[in-house]
C-alpha cells in the first residue's frame, strides 16, 4: 500500500495543473494582502467618524473559499486525467486491486487538500492581522485561540472540495461535467439557499458545504449568506456525509466499471 501510495503522489506532483494551482493560491493570498494594505491605507486617512463604516471580511476565510474551488479542481484531475489520457489501464496493471488503487488515489488527494486548506486558511489569517494590526477593520476581531477552531474547521472543507472532486470525477469522467457541478456546489446553491423563503433558508443554507465551518466550531455564520441550524456535532456529521456518501459511490463504480 505504501508503495501504490508513493506512485499516487507522484502522479499528482507531475501535474502541470498543479503547480498552476498552487500559482492561483498564492496570487489569491497576495491579491489578500493587497486588499488589507488599501484599506489600511483608506482607515489611516478617513476622519474618525467614518472608521466605524470601513471592514473588511475574514480573509482567512476568502482564502480559504477560493482555495476549495481550486482543491476540488485539482481532486477532479486527478482521475478524469487518468482516463482521458488512458494511463488508468497501465495503473490497474500495476495494482489490479481497483480498492486498493482508489484508496490510495483518495488518500494522496486527501492529504494535499488538507495540508494545502490548512495552510491557505492559516497564512491568510496571519497576513491579514499583520498588516491590519490593531485596527478596527476586521469583521471577526477575535484572537488566534478564539479563532483557531474556526480556521481548522475552514481547513477541513478544502479536504471536503477536493474529495468531492475526485468522487464527482470517477462518476462523470469528465473534468468538463464536474468543475460544473462544483461551481454549482460551492457558489450557486447558496445562493439559492438564500432567496428561499424560511423555513428553507435556514434548513438547507445549514448544510452547504460552505456553512460547516462555523457550525463546527460553534460560531455560527454572522455577516454571511449561510444558515446555522445545527449543533457542532451535526455539522460533523454533515461534512462527513458530504465526504463519505459520494466517495463510497465513486468508489463502487470504479471498482465495477471498466477503463474505457
Amino acid at each position: 500500500m505504501i508503495a501504490v501510495l508513493s506512485a499516487e503522489w507522484l502522479k499528482i506532483r507531475s501535474l502541470r495543473s498543479t503547480y498552476a494551482l498552487l500559482a492561483v493560491v498564492l496570487a489569491g493570498l497576495g491579491g489578500a494582502a493587497a486588499l488589507c494594505g488599501y484599506l489600511v491605507t483608506v482607515y489611516d486617512g478617513a476622519a474618525p467618524e467614518l472608521r466605524a463604516h470601513i471592514s473588511v471580511a475574514p480573509v482567512a476565510g476568502l482564502v480559504g473559499s477560493m482555495t476549495e474551488l481550486l482543491a476540488g479542481v485539482l481532486g477532479t484531475l486527478a482521475i478524469t486525467g487518468e482516463y482521458r489520457s488512458g494511463t488508468l489501464r497501465a495503473s490497474l496493471a500495476a495494482v489490479p486491486r481497483r480498492g486498493r488503487l482508489f484508496a490510495a488515489k483518495a488518500a494522496a488527494v486527501a492529504v494535499i487538500g488538507l495540508v494545502a486548506g490548512e495552510a491557505a486558511v492559516f497564512a491568510g489569517y496571519a497576513i491579514s492581522h499583520a498588516i491590519v494590526g490593531d485596527r478596527t477593520l476586521l469583521l471577526d476581531a477575535r484572537g488566534f485561540a478564539d479563532q483557531a477552531p474556526l480556521l481548522v474547521a475552514q481547513g477541513l472543507t478544502v479536504l471536503l472540495f477536493a474529495l468531492l472532486g475526485l468522487s464527482l470525477g470517477t462518476l462523470t469522467r469528465s473534468a468538463a461535467g464536474t468543475i460544473p457541478v462544483l461551481v454549482l456546489l460551492w457558489y450557486i446553491l447558496p445562493i439559492v439557499a438564500n432567496l428561499l423563503p424560511q423555513p428553507w433558508h435556514g434548513r438547507i443554507g445549514s448544510i452547504v458545504p460552505d456553512s460547516l465551518p462555523g457550525q463546527l466550531a460553534g460560531v455560527g455564520n454572522d455577516h454571511s449568506v449561510y444558515g446555522a441550524l445545527l449543533p457542532p456535532w451535526g455539522a460533523a456529521l454533515a461534512m462527513a456525509a458530504w465526504i463519505a456518501v459520494p466517495l463510497t459511490a465513486a468508489a463502487i463504480v470504479f471498482c465495477r466499471r471498466d477503463t474505457r
